[in-house]
Order: C-alpha cells, then sequence, then structure tokens
C-alpha cells in the first residue's frame, strides 16, 4: 500500500498538473501558483497562495466518517467543511476519484 506522503504527492502533482494546463490554455496571460501543503496535523491544508485548494485528512475521523486521505473541500481557512451529507470528495490512496475531473480550481471539490 502507498504511504500517506507518497499518495499526497501524487495528489498534489495531479492537481498542479491541471491548472498548469489549464492555466496554458485559458489563462496564458497569467503565471499559475502551485498548489503546496501548507500544514497541520489531522486535516492537511493545501494552499494556492493564500487561497485554501482543500483538506486532507491525515487520520481517520470515525466520528465524521472520515477516513485517512479523504479529501475536503474547505469550510474556513483553518478547517474542513464536515458537515456536508457526504464531507470527502476523493481519496488520495483512490487515483480513480479523483482522475478525469478538472483540478484546476478546485469546483469539483463542491459537486455531491
Amino acid at each position: 500500500m502507498t504511504d500517506f506522503n507518497s499518495a499526497l504527492a501524487t495528489f498534489i502533482a495531479a492537481i498542479n498538473a491541471d491548472g498548469e494546463d489549464h492555466y496554458k490554455k485559458h489563462l496564458s496571460n497569467l503565471t499559475y501558483n502551485p498548489v503546496e501543503r501548507a500544514g497541520g496535523k489531522k486535516y492537511i491544508r493545501l494552499v494556492n497562495e493564500s487561497r485554501v485548494y482543500c483538506f486532507v485528512a491525515a487520520v481517520d475521523v470515525p466520528a465524521n466518517g472520515i477516513k485517512e486521505g479523504d479529501v475536503l473541500m474547505a469550510a474556513s481557512y483553518k478547517a474542513p467543511a464536515l458537515k456536508r451529507k457526504n464531507p470527502a470528495a476523493a481519496n488520495i490512496f483512490k487515483p480513480a476519484t479523483y482522475e478525469g475531473v478538472n483540478k484546476s480550481n478546485g469546483c469539483w471539490l463542491y459537486a455531491g
């Protein structure tokens, strides 16, 4: 099984590849700022400059139905949106859950 840090690096690389591609095709006059890991213990914050792109659960949180690797949309800069019917938009250990969606701006996190 892939370890958490490797799976997270793969996920971040996929986000950045989509973002760079989107900017080259549609926003060629602008510069893409890559998504980076910005801290957190239970929920890892991924940011693009000063904007939160998403959170990734670093541990299982059974009380909220969250599993390690779940990708969560942000409720604020400091917290993921956990009060949704289905808070996880994808899982970093299952690339099929996030491949094939345009990850350039994070809108895919709001579906569901």
